[in-house]
């Protein structure tokens, strides 16, 4: 009866010390790779600003003036003017979207 009871008090031992060891190993695994932020993408125009434009719009329309922004998905035109035969100032800032337009034209000077 003694050999069953130093018996089963060794192997509950060594039952909790496998436990205990076990539940305490490190957590060997691959370190993930450091993730770097990804640049700012360039906007489309971005460079002209402040540059004289003609955009010809999907419409057949052509509008000149000052860009004075570019967004994502728009430009804004200062000072705009209506071409055709006869310019016809637009009254101050346009704003076209991307998707509108077919052609920009960057003419000389500013």
């Amino acid at each position: 009866m003694l050999n069953i009871l130093i018996f089963i008090t060794f192997t509950c031992t060594l039952i909790t010390l496998g436990v205990i060891l076990w539940s305490s190993r490190k957590n060997i695994s691959t370190p993930e790779p450091e993730l770097k932020p990804e640049p700012e993408p360039k906007k489309w125009l971005a460079d002209k600003i402040a540059k004289r434009i003609i955009a010809h719009t999907t419409d057949d329309k052509s509008i000149q003036g000052l860009l004075t922004f570019v967004g994502d998905d728009s430009v804004l035109i200062s000072g705009a003017v209506l071409l055709g035969e006869t310019p016809t100032p637009m009254g101050g800032d346009v704003v076209i979207a991307r998707d509108r337009i077919s052609i920009v034209q960057i003419t000389e000077g500013v």
